[in-house]
């Protein structure tokens, strides 16, 4: 049996724990002077065969021999201890701070760090529309595009994706909205432009377009007031708004209506039938009364033809609207003519007249109606009767009641009958009525004719629905990709590929159509660079590029990334892999190795055919944070492209990041492990997402709409922003989710609403120090204890945690919230702390209200003086 040792706690002294042992990496336990002072407690007790030969040395002073041998050796065991502890540190994940040695170690399970990525939007280009400018522009791909850049910074660069043929009527198309109709009430008609003829006083009329109204009426009334403005809703468009008195709807004929669809006629010529003006026969003599007067109804034919009696001689004979002769006796159009008082260039055929007799006329107990006629032809002719002779014009209307027989006719009005000419037909202004856009989320009704080839990217822009007409909302945009276009009936049907989440003012949206993709990098102008020779007598060669940091643009992997980079030896294109493991010597494949400084090296696979110079690469430099940048900064043609006058980012830069650093890869790189490129968990989810381009931040939540399961994956950018709408982070990760997720499995993913709580702290502060540099400290401690980096989605904050961090600042001496709420709509402070919402479903409507990530800002934080 082992004798006791005297620690109280192994086995050998009773005890029934173990023998506390220091960390290798207790820096306390292990420094010089710990380790010399247990050696030197260790004297008296030395013992050889039961003696003790060192009792006699009582001295501890540092001069002598004896003490400074121990103490020489208790630096050179110092310094063994910080050699074994920095390679236990390298061996551990969690614990090493050479980036180097977690890279190679993460490596051992398959897991390469991150590098920088690059940005990416879709830029928005405008073709010049000016008189003989091209209508059709070709933009190349790596077309580069920068950034105006602000004080202190760098313009950035980006490079388009694809090729891009641009087309004049595409920069901004509209939708095909609802517009004011001209209803049985409208009281003001609007026409398109300011150049109109019209004038106060002037009789105007368009049919009803309204679905209540009949379609052969017509709105007519007399110009009252000329507004000649610009529509803001639509761009500015100038129109001239008629407002109208004297207003009423009257009937008219089908082709009249049909003709005249869309348009305002202005009826500026006033007309008369012919005889309106011809003598009163009561005035002219017995002979002419006999001659030319009307057998009065009371006297009999056979009568009159015996004995004509000039005093019951009222009117002319025939004195009709129409034409000359007996009505009876025509036939067809001849019973549609009327012959007008003079010569009236302004009735030609196609245009309409206004038929209007007197108001409250009975005519054998009928009121003759106010009508609307299309004129089918006219002519000028000569006519000489009731005394009169003239030139007329003749018209022949598609539909008039002329029958002197029937009550309801205007025949016998011949001096009251007024006739209004079309002088001007105008286009008539329908102003758009604002509703809430797309209808359906993936289809969309263009204005016009816009075949936009399926895969075509197009960007959707303009101010948000707030679920009212008159409530502007804040400008957003959204990119989507076009599935197919539809042209029908002048009119084009846009069908996306995947649904618009956004929801605009009909008014204010517009499709920009001559959109394409672009990535934060460029490429070196000299084009290709030669980055070595091959030698077939090495294997595996490995060549570094000169440029850094190399891009990585979006592609189709798990990770949502690939290098920017063409490599080519001996002429021949050469593909990058993730592993040369198992590769072939014959396979032209590569791989690329970046190391801690962004350095780019690639080792190719087997042997490499001979040659000077044979090896080359075409690759695109830039990468990071810088490239993620607010909407309208890239605005500047690198090359200018002949008939391109305008280009803009209508939506965000979002997804570049910086390469991963140690503490973000000491994360990764064991969740990396969990999925494999397969997803199952919850917690699968999020380490899939969280490894993804763009990725900051990810939340997995089961909700359930009724009895149906499906995974929100709430996200946020590498800038810890929402992402934008239709943005290619969630376009790519939801397909990369569907071929690693369980079949059948729904996932949805959402962005989230930011929320800063305003706080306001009572301090009490050491009068030794400065009061301004303790608020200061305190303001960038809570500021990064709490700030987004730090906080996970759907966290409350307690008041307890605020206090804890401000009374950890030096300086502090006592410290009270007095402040501590959130945004108007949002919940009050419960128990001490701020909730912050958690993805859920309204199962009303089936909508997903988003998480929340409840942040501290500095700019959120007061400060006043804490008195008794």
């Amino acid at each position: 049996m082992s004798s006791p040792c005297g620690c109280g706690t192994c086995a050998s002294c009773g005890g029934e724990g173990s023998v506390p042992r220091a960390p290798v990496g207790d820096a306390f336990h292990f420094r010089h002077t710990a380790i010399r002072d247990r050696m030197l407690r260790a004297i008296a007790g030395a013992r050889i065969d039961g003696a003790r030969p060192l009792a006699g040395l009582t001295t501890r002073a540092t001069d002598d021999p004896a003490i400074a041998l121990i103490d020489a050796h208790a630096a050179s065991l110092h310094i063994l201890s910080w050699y074994s502890a920095r390679l236990a540190a390298d061996g551990s994940i969690l614990a090493g701070k050479d980036r180097d040695a977690l890279v190679r170690l993460a490596g051992l399970i398959g897991y390469i760090p991150r590098p920088a990525l690059s940005a990416t939007t879709t830029l928005a280009f405008t073709v010049d529309f000016t008189p003989g400018a091209p209508t059709e522009v070709r933009i190349a791909k790596g077309s580069k595009i920068a950034s105006v850049p602000r004080q202190d910074e760098l313009p950035q660069i980006f490079e388009t994706d694809a090729e891009l043929t641009a087309y004049a009527a595409w920069n901004a198309l509209r939708p095909q909205g609802p517009t004011a109709p001209v209803a049985a009430n409208a009281d003001i008609l609007c026409v398109q432009g300011v150049g109109t003829a019209a004038k106060v006083g002037d009789l105007v009329a368009a049919p009803l377009t309204d679905d209540a109204g009949d379609p052969r009426q017509w709105r007519v009334g007399r110009i009252h007031s000329i507004e000649r403005i610009s529509d803001p809703l639509v761009d500015g468009a100038p129109f001239t708004r008629l407002r109208l008195a004297q207003r009423r709807t009257i009937d008219g004929s089908a082709d009249a209506a049909q003709a005249n669809v869309g348009r305002v006629a202005l009826l500026g010529q006033p007309a008369s039938p012919f005889g309106s003006t011809a003598p009163d026969i009561r005035a002219m003599t017995d002979e002419i009364k006999c001659a030319f007067g009307a057998r009065p109804g009371s006297v009999a034919a056979d009568e009159w033809a015996k004995r004509c009696q000039p005093d019951l001689v009222t009117e002319w004979a025939e004195f009709l609207v129409g034409t000359a002769g007996d009505f009876s006796g025509k036939k067809g159009e001849e019973r549609r003519k009327i012959d007008l008082d003079a010569v009236y260039p302004a009735a030609v055929q196609g245009r309409v007249c206004l038929l209007t007799p007197p108001q409250d006329v009975m005519i054998d107990g009928d009121t003759p109606r106010e009508t609307m006629a299309l004129v089918h032809h006219a002519e000028e002719r000569a006519r000489s009767d009731f005394l009169l002779s003239a030139k007329i014009s003749q018209i022949t209307l598609d539909e008039a009641e002329l029958d002197p027989d029937n009550g309801a006719s205007v025949a016998h009005l011949v001096r009251s009958l007024a006739i209004a000419i079309e002088t001007e037909s105008l286009k008539l202004y329908r102003p758009p009525i604002d509703i809430s856009l797309p209808v359906t989320g993936d289809m969309l009704e263009i204005d016009g004719v816009a075949a936009l080839p399926p895969g075509r990217r197009v960007i959707l822009t303009g101010q948000c629905w707030q679920g009212a007409a008159n409530i502007a909302g804040e400008v957003t945009s959204e990119v989507a990709t076009i599935a197919s276009a539809t042209v029908a009936n002048g009119r084009t049907t846009l069908r996306f590929e995947r649904p618009v989440v956004a929801r605009f003012r009909s008014t204010r949206l517009r499709v920009l159509g001559n959109s394409i993709g672009a990535s934060h990098g460029e490429t070196p102008m000299q084009g290709a660079e030669i980055i070595g020779s091959g030698d077939a007598a090495r294997r595996s060669q490995r060549l570094a590029l000169k440029a850094k940091p190399l891009s990585h643009v979006p592609a189709a992997t798990p990770r949502g990334y690939a290098p920017a980079i063409e490599a080519r030896v001996a002429g021949r294109a050469y593909r990058d892999v993730p592993t040369l493991a198992d590769r072939g010597e014959d396979e032209h494949v590569f791989t690329l190795r970046l190391d801690g400084e962004g350095a780019s090296t690639l080792q190719f696979a087997g042997r490499l055919p001979t040659g000077l110079h044979n090896i080359t690469a075409l690759y695109r430099t830039g990468a990071g944070r810088a490239g993620n940048l607010d909407p309208g900064r890239l605005t500047m043609a690198m090359v200018p492209v002949a008939g391109i006058s305008a280009i803009d980012n209508p939506v965000r830069a979002e997804g570049g990041s910086e390469p991963e650093d140690i503490g973000a890869l000491r994360q990764a790189a064991p969740q990396s492990v969990r999925t494999l490129d397969r997803i199952v968990s919850l917690s699968d989810h999020e380490a899939f997402a969280a490894s993804y381009r763009g990725v900051g931040k990810a939340l997995a939540t089961e909700l359930y709409l009724g009895m149906r399961s499906f995974v929100c994956l709430t996200i946020a950018t590498s800038d810890l922003l929402p992402p934008s709408a239709g943005s290619e982070i969630v376009t790519g990760l939801d397909a990369e989710l569907k071929r690693a997720a369980v079949p059948g499995r729904q996932v949805r993913i959402e962005g989230f609403d930011l929320l800063h709580p305003s706080i306001r702290l009572a301090l009490s502060v050491d009068v030794d120090l400065v009061r301004a540099d303790v608020e200061a400290a305190v303001r960038k401690r809570i500021a990064d204890c709490f700030g987004a980096a730090r906080r996970p989605f759907a966290r409350g904050l307690h008041r307890s945690e605020i206090l804890a961090e401000a009374q950890m600042v030096e300086g502090v001496i006592a410290a009270q919230i007095r402040q501590f709420t959130l945004g108007s709509g949002q919940p009050p402070e419960s128990e001490g702390r701020l909730l912050c919402p958690a993805p859920s479903v309204d199962q009303a409507t089936g909508t997903v209200l988003r998480a929340g990530l409840l942040a501290v800002r500095g700019e959120d934080i007061g400060f006043e003086e804490l008195v008794p």
